[in-house]
Protein backbone atom coordinates (compact mmCIF):
# COMPACT_ATOMS: atom_id res chain seq x y z
CA UNK A 1 0.00 0.00 0.00
CA UNK A 2 1.66 3.12 -0.95
CA UNK A 3 1.03 6.28 1.48
CA UNK A 4 1.75 9.66 1.69
CA UNK A 5 3.91 10.79 4.60
CA UNK A 6 4.78 14.46 5.36
CA UNK A 7 7.84 15.70 6.88
CA UNK A 8 8.20 18.40 9.45
CA UNK A 9 10.79 20.12 10.47
CA UNK A 10 12.85 18.78 13.67
CA UNK A 11 13.27 21.39 15.41
CA UNK A 12 14.59 22.16 17.72
CA UNK A 13 17.88 19.72 17.38
CA UNK A 14 17.69 16.73 20.20
CA UNK A 15 21.46 16.27 20.34
CA UNK A 16 20.51 12.29 21.00
CA UNK A 17 18.54 12.43 23.94
CA UNK A 18 15.96 10.35 23.64
CA UNK A 19 14.64 7.33 24.91
CA UNK A 20 15.51 3.84 23.74
CA UNK A 21 13.65 2.30 20.52
CA UNK A 22 11.18 -0.22 22.70
CA UNK A 23 10.88 -4.02 21.00
CA UNK A 24 7.27 -4.50 21.15
CA UNK A 25 7.74 -8.11 21.48
CA UNK A 26 9.67 -7.53 25.02
CA UNK A 27 8.20 -6.17 27.90
CA UNK A 28 6.26 -7.26 30.94
CA UNK A 29 2.35 -7.50 31.02
CA UNK A 30 0.28 -5.57 33.45
CA UNK A 31 -3.18 -5.96 32.49
CA UNK A 32 -3.95 -3.47 29.77
CA UNK A 33 -0.82 -1.87 30.69
CA UNK A 34 2.61 -3.12 28.85
CA UNK A 35 5.89 -1.68 30.69
CA UNK A 36 9.14 -1.47 28.53
CA UNK A 37 12.10 -0.94 31.37
CA UNK A 38 14.96 0.95 29.34
CA UNK A 39 18.53 0.96 30.16
CA UNK A 40 21.44 1.77 27.79
CA UNK A 41 25.21 2.90 28.85
CA UNK A 42 27.75 4.22 26.87
CA UNK A 43 31.72 5.46 27.25
CA UNK A 44 33.18 8.66 25.30
CA UNK A 45 36.48 9.96 25.55
CA UNK A 46 36.46 13.87 24.41
CA UNK A 47 39.96 16.04 23.86
CA UNK A 48 38.31 18.99 24.54
CA UNK A 49 35.16 18.68 26.88
CA UNK A 50 34.97 22.38 27.39
CA UNK A 51 35.02 23.57 23.18
CA UNK A 52 38.21 25.68 24.37
CA UNK A 53 40.47 27.71 21.82
CA UNK A 54 43.70 27.00 23.92
CA UNK A 55 44.58 24.79 26.50
CA UNK A 56 41.89 21.99 25.77
CA UNK A 57 40.63 19.75 28.55
CA UNK A 58 40.35 16.35 27.64
CA UNK A 59 37.93 13.45 29.51
CA UNK A 60 36.50 10.17 29.85
CA UNK A 61 32.40 10.68 30.02
CA UNK A 62 30.17 7.56 31.35
CA UNK A 63 26.66 8.43 30.32
CA UNK A 64 23.58 5.87 31.79
CA UNK A 65 20.52 6.52 30.75
CA UNK A 66 18.00 4.42 32.27
CA UNK A 67 13.96 4.75 31.95
CA UNK A 68 10.55 3.66 31.49
CA UNK A 69 8.12 3.11 28.48
CA UNK A 70 4.71 2.08 29.45
CA UNK A 71 1.97 1.67 26.23
CA UNK A 72 -1.38 0.64 26.01
CA UNK A 73 -4.18 -0.33 23.56
CA UNK A 74 -7.41 0.36 23.40
CA UNK A 75 -9.04 -1.56 20.34
CA UNK A 76 -7.40 0.55 17.86
CA UNK A 77 -5.79 3.38 19.00
CA UNK A 78 -2.63 3.03 21.19
CA UNK A 79 -1.02 5.66 24.26
CA UNK A 80 2.58 5.71 25.49
CA UNK A 81 4.11 7.41 28.06
CA UNK A 82 7.53 7.03 28.39
CA UNK A 83 10.58 8.98 30.80
CA UNK A 84 14.18 8.53 31.04
CA UNK A 85 17.33 10.26 32.26
CA UNK A 86 20.83 10.80 30.96
CA UNK A 87 23.25 10.84 34.21
CA UNK A 88 26.69 12.09 32.90
CA UNK A 89 29.69 11.48 35.22
CA UNK A 90 33.06 12.82 33.36
CA UNK A 91 36.36 11.33 35.19
CA UNK A 92 38.53 14.15 35.98
CA UNK A 93 36.11 17.12 35.80
CA UNK A 94 33.42 15.91 37.87
CA UNK A 95 32.01 19.76 37.71
CA UNK A 96 30.55 18.99 34.68
CA UNK A 97 28.30 15.95 35.57
CA UNK A 98 24.66 16.59 35.15
CA UNK A 99 21.71 14.86 35.07
CA UNK A 100 19.42 15.20 31.47
CA UNK A 101 15.50 14.53 31.64
CA UNK A 102 13.50 13.34 28.82
CA UNK A 103 9.50 12.68 28.65
CA UNK A 104 7.18 12.08 26.11
CA UNK A 105 3.86 11.08 25.26
CA UNK A 106 1.92 10.00 22.36
CA UNK A 107 -1.73 8.93 21.53
CA UNK A 108 -2.49 7.16 18.00
CA UNK A 109 -6.23 7.39 17.71
CA UNK A 110 -7.46 5.12 14.59
CA UNK A 111 -10.97 5.56 12.80
CA UNK A 112 -10.43 3.47 9.75
CA UNK A 113 -10.10 6.37 6.96
CA UNK A 114 -9.10 8.73 9.66
CA UNK A 115 -6.05 8.76 12.16
CA UNK A 116 -5.11 11.49 14.90
CA UNK A 117 -1.61 11.35 16.19
CA UNK A 118 -0.94 13.33 18.98
CA UNK A 119 2.81 13.50 20.53
CA UNK A 120 4.59 15.83 22.89
CA UNK A 121 8.68 14.94 23.83
CA UNK A 122 10.29 17.38 26.58
CA UNK A 123 13.75 17.34 27.68
CA UNK A 124 15.38 19.30 30.31
CA UNK A 125 18.88 19.53 29.94
CA UNK A 126 22.20 20.72 30.08
CA UNK A 127 24.60 21.21 27.19
CA UNK A 128 26.55 23.21 24.77
CA UNK A 129 24.62 22.55 21.91
CA UNK A 130 23.06 25.91 21.28
CA UNK A 131 25.50 28.49 22.61
CA UNK A 132 28.59 29.37 20.56
CA UNK A 133 30.32 29.97 23.89
CA UNK A 134 32.71 26.97 26.01
CA UNK A 135 29.62 27.00 28.96
CA UNK A 136 27.14 24.77 29.18
CA UNK A 137 23.28 25.67 28.63
CA UNK A 138 20.79 24.86 30.89
CA UNK A 139 17.53 24.27 28.61
CA UNK A 140 14.16 23.31 27.83
CA UNK A 141 13.10 22.25 24.91
CA UNK A 142 9.67 20.87 23.96
CA UNK A 143 7.43 19.88 20.88
CA UNK A 144 4.05 19.33 20.47
CA UNK A 145 3.08 17.25 17.67
CA UNK A 146 -0.43 17.32 15.59
CA UNK A 147 -1.10 15.02 12.99
CA UNK A 148 -3.92 13.85 11.29
CA UNK A 149 -4.67 11.52 8.23
CA UNK A 150 -7.96 11.00 5.89
CA UNK A 151 -7.14 8.09 3.79
CA UNK A 152 -9.24 6.37 0.88
CA UNK A 153 -8.05 4.08 -1.34
CA UNK A 154 -6.71 6.47 -4.46
CA UNK A 155 -6.65 9.88 -2.40
CA UNK A 156 -5.20 11.03 0.97
CA UNK A 157 -5.23 14.39 2.46
CA UNK A 158 -2.68 14.57 5.25
CA UNK A 159 -2.26 17.90 7.92
CA UNK A 160 -0.53 18.51 10.67
CA UNK A 161 0.83 21.17 13.26
CA UNK A 162 4.23 21.67 15.24
CA UNK A 163 4.80 23.76 18.36
CA UNK A 164 8.47 23.81 19.03
CA UNK A 165 9.73 25.97 22.74
CA UNK A 166 13.26 26.52 23.03
CA UNK A 167 13.84 28.05 26.64
CA UNK A 168 17.44 28.76 27.75
CA UNK A 169 17.75 28.71 31.19
CA UNK A 170 21.03 30.37 31.73
CA UNK A 171 21.61 34.00 31.80
CA UNK A 172 22.72 35.62 29.04
CA UNK A 173 21.45 33.40 26.55
CA UNK A 174 17.77 33.85 26.84
CA UNK A 175 17.81 36.11 23.63
CA UNK A 176 18.21 32.93 21.84
CA UNK A 177 14.61 31.83 23.22
CA UNK A 178 12.16 30.81 20.48
CA UNK A 179 8.98 29.73 19.87
CA UNK A 180 7.38 28.32 16.71
CA UNK A 181 4.71 26.60 14.81
CA UNK A 182 4.58 24.58 11.65
CA UNK A 183 1.77 23.63 9.73
CA UNK A 184 1.74 21.60 6.97
CA UNK A 185 -0.92 19.91 4.61
CA UNK A 186 -0.32 17.50 1.77
CA UNK A 187 -2.98 16.06 -0.25
CA UNK A 188 -2.22 13.38 -3.53
CA UNK A 189 -4.22 11.54 -5.70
Amino acid sequence: KDELQIGLPDLPRRIGRELPEVDSERGLDLGIIKLHPLFRTRVDYDDNIRLASEDAIEDVIFSQTPGIIAETHLGDHRLEVGYGMEILNFVKEEDENSTNHMAHAQLDLNFRDLTVTLKDLFEKSTSRAFSETSARDKLVINTVDLLARYDRPRWAVEGGWRHNTLDHRTLGLQTADYEEDVIPVLGGY
